[in-house]
């Protein structure tokens, strides 16, 4: 757990435990064997504070702007971390769902709808996409929903018994800028800033869309962020009407605002038409720019994807082979599919170190160096020399040459060091003069740093005066107070000269 969270009501943060060390890992491992074992958590652990949070958009003063954020005991999100990873052994979320999910993130879900949507419009066809969203997801939630969903994914029954101990009895204040509102107990929905709710909802989702998927396959879920993709559009609105009825049956509802269709419109192939001289004489051609390429691989999605996502670019493809086939679109080897985009430099230079990585991670999975290199397009002997490197070096970066040779030889820099021992309010003009002939072509700088080198600093002039005003009149009026005394006087005085001190 990070540190710097916001405390709960039992004013006890995350550092204590952290700078317990040992002893906090043995206490906690004690209470948290009693609280499994009983079923039953500490009363302090139900309490929490209810902070509303502006969403950034929309109207101050609208309270569906505001995002509920509970602010829990940090022992009990300890508690629920340690449940989350037990329920996570056991469970198995299908593979659209994207978020909190281990090694999936939102890239992976929009490089796949990327492929998709370029398969499609290499393809000439149509391809609809509804981008569906839940209206106030976890507070929806119904709590007997919940504990279904558990049971019916394989959690053992003693742990539904521990989550449902979480929920009950659970008690809150709402916290403002005026002050406190009365404790009220919560009936319904998901503990919002809570670490084991992202799980939760995504197994709720995960059986209320068992038997949609099965109907919409071209689906992919971000927790309550769902994308329904197919060829029709009467498709898609009845696999957006099976999706309606599973959420509402189940006690949740979409958000008809934030829903949008988009529709991926097939390329139209441009017919040459001939015109009559007449026409071209009084008709001015008009210059049409040119439509960029779309790419899998944008300069934006590159250094993020590439070297990261490998696997899930693999297997994005893997998904996709039946969708190739039925568009009849030429492919590379079925194992990998990669075109030429930004991320490829021209043959004739370097190959860039995203592509290099690729390369790594397809050798590691097992192609030789023939396939690799007709795939990529690259000779073998650079696929052997990449792999090689790797196999010595670990990494495939290139490595910082030695650069010039340096101007100044060890016997040079002896010589500058030895002016400075001689003088050392020599200037690096008067060392330069010194060394004559052989110093050949080197500038004061390069006199400056080998000198910084051997430990020797230069020091500028002062600017200042060294007698301010102040010290000027004390001495004209100590001189004007002086004017009788006789010239022995004069003579013991202590003369100041600012230019020699």
């Amino acid at each position: 757990m990070k540190s710097g969270k916001a405390v709960g009501p039992d004013d006890i943060p995350v550092e204590v435990w952290k700078c317990l060390g040992e002893a906090a890992v043995e206490f906690l491992t004690s209470l948290f064997s009693r609280v499994l074992e009983s079923e039953r958590m500490p009363e302090e652990w139900r309490r929490s504070v209810l902070v509303p949070i502006f969403k950034n958009k929309g109207d101050v003063q609208s309270c569906s702007n505001y995002r509920g954020i509970k602010l829990m005991s940090h022992t009990m999100k300890l508690w629920e971390r340690v449940v989350e990873a037990r329920l996570r052994k056991v469970v198995e979320i299908c593979e659209q769902q994207y978020g909190f999910m281990p090694r999936k993130s939102t890239t992976d879900a929009i490089f796949a709808l990327r492929i998709l949507m370029e398969k499609y419009r290499d393809g000439q066809r149509e391809l609809h996409c509804v981008f569906v969203d839940l209206e106030k997801a976890y507070d929806r939630v119904p709590r007997e929903e919940l504990w279904y969903c558990m049971r019916k994914s394989g959690v053992a029954e003693k742990y539904v018994r521990v989550v449902q101990d979480m929920y009950e009895r659970s008690r809150t204040v709402v916290k403002c800028a005026v002050g406190q509102t009365e404790e009220f107990k919560v009936e319904v929905g998901l503990h919002q800033g809570s670490a084991l709710s992202p799980f939760l909802f995504a197994i709720v989702m995960d059986q209320l869309s068992e038997e949609v998927r099965q109907k919409s396959p071209w689906t992919m879920m971000f927790a309550d962020d769902i994308v329904i993709c197919n060829e029709s559009r009467e498709q898609v609105e009845e696999n957006l009407e099976r999706w309606r009825f599973a959420l509402e049956r189940r006690g949740m509802k979409v958000s008809r605002r934030k829903s949008r269709k988009k529709k991926k419109k097939k390329k139209k192939k441009k017919k040459k038409k001939k015109k009559k001289k007449k026409k071209k004489k009084k008709k001015k051609k008009k210059k049409k720019k040119k439509k960029k390429k779309c790419s899998i691989f944008p300069l934006e999605f590159r250094r993020k994807i590439m070297p990261r996502h490998i696997k899930a670019l693999l297997a994005a493809h893997g998904r996709l082979r039946e969708i190739n086939r039925s568009l009849r679109v030429k492919q590379k080897p079925e194992w990998f599919q990669l075109p030429r985009g930004p991320c490829f430099m021209a043959k004739t230079e370097e190959l860039t170190e995203d592509l290099r990585l690729c390369i790594v991670a397809v050798h590691k999975s097992g192609k030789g160096y023939k396939t690799i290199s007709k795939c990529f397009e690259v000779p073998v002997a650079t696929v052997q020399s990449i792999i090689k490197k790797y196999k010595t070096f670990r990494t495939v970066k290139n490595f910082r040459g030695r650069g010039r040779k340096s101007k100044v030889t060890p016997v040079l820099a002896r010589r500058m060091v030895r002016e400075v021992k001689k003088n050392p309010r020599i200037t690096t003009k008067a060392i330069l003069m010194n060394l004559g002939s052989a110093g050949g072509n080197i500038s004061r700088q390069t006199v400056q740093r080998t000198l910084h080198t051997a430990g020797f600093h230069g020091r500028r002039p002062r600017r200042t005066p060294l007698l301010q005003i102040r010290h000027t009149k004390a001495r004209l009026a100590f001189a004007n107070a002086h004017l009788d005394k006789e010239e022995d006087f004069w003579s013991s005085v202590l003369w100041s000269d600012e230019t020699k001190i």
